[in-house]
């Protein structure tokens, strides 16, 4: 899959395997659309512990570090590559992650979940380009709600 982190906007999650899916992360929502089915809008106020999640994700991409350090315990290795292992200190997240760790150069390449329930996500990153500095009309438009 592919995805677009636009500082103005959110972020855009296309998902191509194991199932198709597009996820749109704005300031205050979150729409997820599989296949062809309608895409399905959450507000914050409908469901604020997923929506938690989501801004500290979206954080870490925007590489915003502020205040990481009252939610985690922080393990920064300089090396090239980079990584940052980050083990929550308190509720919400430490009752759904062990541990997140993050590797990288220039950017995130790498991120591994370790949720408390034993299961691992490992998301791996390729191809990553900070241009065009302009979003398209269609990548626009897929902010609009």
């Amino acid at each position: 899959g592919s995805f677009l982190l636009a500082k103005d906007y959110g972020l855009q999650w296309t998902q191509d395997k194991p199932f198709s899916l597009l996820l749109v992360l704005g300031s205050d929502w979150l729409s997820q659309q599989f296949t062809d089915q309608p895409a399905k809008v959450i507000k914050t106020e409908e469901n604020p512990m997923m929506f938690h999640f989501c801004q500290l994700f979206l954080s870490i991409f925007r590489g915003e570090i502020k205040g990481l350090d009252e939610q985690f315990e922080i393990k920064f290795v300089p090396d090239e590559p980079w990584s940052l292992d980050l083990k929550p200190k308190k509720e919400p997240l430490s009752t759904a992650f062990n541990t997140i760790n993050l590797s990288g150069g220039s950017y995130i390449d790498y991120i591994r979940l370790v949720e408390t329930s034993g299961d691992v996500s490992e998301i791996h990153f390729t191809d990553q380009q900070n241009e065009p500095a302009i979003l398209t009309e269609t990548e626009r438009r897929a902010f609009d709600l």
